[in-house]
């Protein structure tokens, strides 16, 4: 019985920049194929056929779309975030209201991960 497992089919593993590829991609897509050439000649045919069993290409796709999905959802918990604020600024109405506001701000930027 043969095998027909092709686990780099949809990769390109040429060498040659292409022509529609900025020198970024290009180096990106050098540095991928060597990571997954050295997995693959580390752990050998059978073991990389289970950790990839319909090919790495679509290992990859699914793991770019994860991590797309994950920016959209941060990108829109930013906006969000955001929106609030400046809903908020609107009920500013002196000195005492403007030092709590930009406490909560410093506050929830904390939360985030963004104050210095």
């Amino acid at each position: 019985m043969t095998d027909n497992y092709n686990a780099f089919e949809g990769l390109n593993l040429n060498n040659a920049r292409d022509k529609d590829e900025t020198r970024e991609q290009y180096k990106t897509r050098l540095r991928t194929n060597r990571k997954i050439m050295k997995l693959y000649s580390t752990v050998g045919r059978e073991q990389f056929k289970q950790m990839f069993p319909n090919g790495v290409h679509e290992a990859l796709e699914n793991s770019a779309e994860e991590i797309y999905n994950e920016n959209q959802a941060a990108r829109n918990a930013a906006v969000t975030q955001k929106s609030f604020s400046a809903g908020q600024a609107d009920n500013i109405y002196n000195e005492e209201d403007a030092k709590k506001f930009i406490k909560e701000q410093k506050k929830n930027a904390e939360k985030l991960g963004e104050a210095k």
